[in-house]
């Protein structure tokens, strides 16, 4: 999200609309989720942007925030079962 790299689809089992999984996405949603929300994730490990190393959410310069905050996602939900199979 920072070196502006597009994200891959996230999807999700949409059979039951009182419960949507994860099909495929889960860790990249955990990732952002502990980073930005929870406050429990650092960067670390860093090949690009090194100056970040080290650093949470909360003490990025507000545009890093905000390129972060705007950052589009694609979700794509499948309401037939016969849908996921035919994709995975």
């Amino acid at each position: 999200m920072l070196i502006k790299f597009p994200l891959p689809a996230f999807y999700f089992d949409g059979t039951d609309n009182d419960k949507w999984l994860v099909i495929d996405g889960l860790q990249r949603l955990s990732a952002i989720k502990n980073f930005i929300v929870t406050k429990t994730l650092k960067l670390t490990g860093l090949e690009f942007l090194g100056k970040l190393e080290g650093a949470v959410f909360d003490k990025l310069d507000r545009s890093l925030q905000r390129q972060i905050e705007e950052t589009r996602f694609i979700f794509l939900i499948f309401t037939e079962t016969i849908m996921m199979f035919l994709l995975f």
